[in-house]
């Protein structure tokens, strides 16, 4: 019975891994910073960053914005806190 409970979640998790080819498809920016967070992606973005012989550096701009999405979206990139937004008008009236 457990067997096919925990099926559905090992399905998932195998398809949650991006392939290689999955990773060839992805933007400059968006594989850099793949492999500059901590993640189950890491490695496969280090080795498509190699593959392509980029300079991530070259591509801060582009990787600082995803890293923003991220934060605000409550993504691996940064706390959901910081995007959740204030309760009231500021009038001290709850509305």
């Amino acid at each position: 019975m457990r067997a096919i409970l925990l099926f559905p979640l090992v399905a998932l998790a195998a398809c949650a891994t991006p392939t290689p080819k999955d990773m060839e498809k992805l933007p400059v920016a968006e594989v850099c910073y793949l492999s500059m967070i901590d993640s189950s992606d890491k490695d496969a973005a280090q080795a498509e960053v190699n593959r392509r012989r980029v300079n991530c550096n070259d591509h801060m701009a582009e990787i600082k914005k995803i890293q923003d999405i991220e934060q605000r979206t409550g993504g691996m990139g940064g706390g959901i806190g910081e995007a959740t937004p204030r309760q009231g008008s500021g009038s001290g009236r709850g509305y």
